[in-house]
């Protein structure tokens, strides 16, 4: 469902805590923030170079060359982690963190992913500036740099003070025709610590910068190979109302291909030819095979999908990054062009029953092909319909791309696979009959510990058992961590996967005494562990700033204390001499 510009304002402003009367100013903002922006930047940037004087010339190398990059290389990280995952193309920056900061409760899928952004910047960017302003090289602390000059600044300041300058004149002491120093044993000792303390600060440095090396090229190599080397999964799960004569039912299941810029025809043949091998009765893609505008080149990179092989077909629902990329498009494309009309099954609030070969009318089951979550969006992508379960089992694919709606819905008989993108909503499907739904769109988490913003869902990875007190026992949610994924090809603390599901009777795999491996996977175990760590991290981050801010204070009170001490017997010893 689209929206006008006029209800957006009106929603905005429903939301707004500032006065009604202070948001066609900001309306304003958002129609010419490009203009008014550019103005303000010269303008400013100009009064800050003249009043620089002498460092004029390095303040406008600043603020006009290396300002603009880092905002570049800031909202190009907002559009890669927050717009491209869960807002439309059309959003922008400065209107989202205007609704972020004006809309309360802050909503989970538009506003809560640019929060965290803009504090996980601001606590970078302060952590800078304290860095720079505060104690120039508080960053050094690990070398044996900056111990040397503390210890340099420490001896400079104990020869300086009257007591310093007594022990000198008694320590050392010279002989015209001997060169020899003569120096107490006392301060060798203390030399010697020094020394000692300084060499052991050394090798623990370099020992410290060896173990980061190491840990990098240790994650790095890991996130590489799980980035590129998917994993085929193999798993049995007991299907509701799965009939004896479909038990042992293979599917295979694949997601999140994301060809476009980072994925091309290599990884679609290879997703291709894996799928193909397991020799699976029917395969299933759920969503994001596509990830850019659909052009000649797009269509080159998944020409290999017409050559995917089942007897009872191939099953496909689009996913968020489709209808990001031109929704029409890729219905035209599936639906209408060849080769893919012919080979593939493109499900949008729709369904389609499958008779299994040979079996006749004793096995069939019905695959329910869902639209994506993000057409509830307020502002959802052009074309975007939003999912309707009563729709999809009440329709089914028709001839050239159309849709034949049916008086009657899929019986409740059967049993029924959903194909729903995003793994949300799974406890009011399974009510609504939905035995196993298939889903991707996390990726695992992809790379951790980003893994903590998808607690939302309902799952992240594997098989989950929901027990809705259904007669036909539990229902299951599968979700897959995709074939590639999004963004670089790192995976960390996740991995790639395909997945051949063995569908079973439910009483015929209790005989055997199976039960599904809903074991907590490594992805979800990240997600756990983020969850417990990021929390820590952050104390752990604030406790030693308070202390070093604490001590910074104690320190520059003590400095003020001495200075005060020295200036006062120091114009004592001068009194004293003026009186000899």
């Amino acid at each position: 469902m689209s929206t006008t510009t006029s209800e957006e304002t009106n929603s905005l402003s429903t939301s707004s805590w500032l006065l009604p009367s202070m948001v066609m100013p900001v309306e304003m903002i958002f129609q010419h923030g490009t203009e008014i922006g550019a103005i303000m930047f010269v303008l400013f940037g100009t009064i800050i170079s003249i009043a620089a004087g002498d460092a004029g010339l390095f303040a406008a190398q600043i603020w006009f060359l290396g300002l603009p990059l880092g905002l570049l290389v800031v909202h190009y990280l907002w559009l890669r982690l927050c717009r491209d995952p869960f807002l439309s193309p059309s959003d922008s920056f400065l209107r989202i963190f205007w609704e972020s900061a004006t809309t309360c409760p802050p909503d989970m899928r538009r506003t809560v992913p640019t929060i965290v952004f803009v504090i996980l910047i601001a606590v970078v960017a302060t952590g800078s500036l304290i860095a720079r302003l505060g104690e120039k090289d508080a960053a050094k602390n690990w070398w044996w740099k900056n111990n040397l000059r503390r210890m340099d600044e420490e001896r400079q300041k104990n020869e300086m003070s009257p007591e310093g300058m007594e022990l000198t004149s008694l320590v050392t002491k010279s002989n015209e025709n001997d060169d020899t120093i003569v120096t107490k044993p006392n301060e060798i000792d203390d030399t010697n610590a020094k020394s000692s303390e300084l060499d052991q600060g050394r090798r623990s440095a370099k020992l410290r910068a060896v173990l980061i090396l190491l840990t990098y090229l240790w994650w790095t190599t890991w996130s590489f190979l799980a980035g590129y080397n998917p994993h085929t999964l193999e798993l049995s799960i007991p299907l509701p109302r799965l009939p004896p004569q479909c038990d042992g039912y293979r599917l295979a299941v694949a997601t999140d291909l994301h060809a476009g810029a980072l994925s091309g025809h290599k990884d679609t043949e290879w997703m291709v030819q894996h799928l193909n091998s397991l020799n699976p009765d029917a395969i299933a893609l759920a969503g994001d095979v596509g990830d850019e505008h659909v052009d000649d080149v797009l269509k080159k990179k998944l020409e290999p999908l017409a050559q995917l092989n089942a007897p009872d077909g191939v099953y496909y629902s689009f996913g968020n990054h489709e209808n990001m990329n031109g929704i029409e498009d890729f219905r035209k494309l599936f639906r209408t062009e060849s080769p893919f009309k012919e080979t593939i099954v493109t499900l949008e609030n729709e369904h389609a029953i499958i008779t299994p070969s040979g079996s006749g009318e004793d096995c069939r089951i019905a695959m329910v092909g869902m639209a994506d979550w993000s057409g509830n969006d307020p502002r959802p992508f052009k074309g975007q319909i939003a999912p309707d379960f009563q729709k999809a089992i009440h329709s089914t694919p028709g001839p050239n791309g159309t849709t034949v709606e049916l008086d009657t819905p899929v019986s409740a008989s059967l049993p029924m696979i959903m194909l729903q993108h995003e793994p949300a909503n799974m406890k009011n499907a399974a009510k609504d009959g939905v035995g196993l739904q298939l889903s991707g769109h996390t990726h695992g988490g992809q790379l951790w510990p980003q893994h903590v913003l998808l607690t939302n869902f309902d799952a992240i990875s594997g098989l989950h058992e929901f027990d809705v007190g259904s007669k036909d026992g539990p229902s299951y949610l599968w979700v897959s961590e995709g074939v590639v994924g999004w963004g670089p090809r790192l995976r960390f603390l996740c991995k790639t996967d395909i997945a051949l599901l063995t569908l079973r009777n439910p009483e015929a795999m209790a005989a055997e005494g199976l039960v599904p491996d809903t074991h907590m996977t490594v992805s979800t175990f990240g997600m756990y562990l983020s969850l417990v760590l990021i929390p820590l991290g952050l104390l752990a981050f604030l406790i030693p700033a308070i202390c070093w801010t604490k001590k910074r204070i104690q320190d520059r009170r003590s400095t003020e204390s001495e200075d005060d001490d020295v200036g006062a017997k120091g114009t004592g010893k001068i009194a004293k001499f003026n009186l000899v």
